[in-house]
């Protein structure tokens, strides 16, 4: 019986890792990004500042969203 257990939680941490795969946003905002960095919010909008952190304006100029590329953020992680 305890063996059909761990078969069982082992399948269901490898669907849970296949499904953590696929749903990673392809944009995050500078509040996303911060949580997902654990870093502030004013370090993403430093980074965007300096031009180390590419990033793109979605809306009315006034009122726009800062999108950044997940795959940046990876990036970063990564350290490339």
């Amino acid at each position: 019986m305890h063996t059909n257990y761990e078969q069982i939680l082992t399948r269901l941490q490898h669907i849970e890792t296949m499904l953590e795969c696929r749903v990673q946003p392809t944009y995050l905002t500078i509040r996303e990004a911060s949580e997902f960095l654990r870093c502030s919010p004013s370090s993403i909008r430093r980074m965007l500042n300096r031009a180390d952190l590419p990033f793109c304006r979605v809306g009315e100029s006034d009122r726009c969203t800062i999108l950044i590329r997940y795959s940046d953020i990876q990036s970063i992680i990564n350290g490339i």
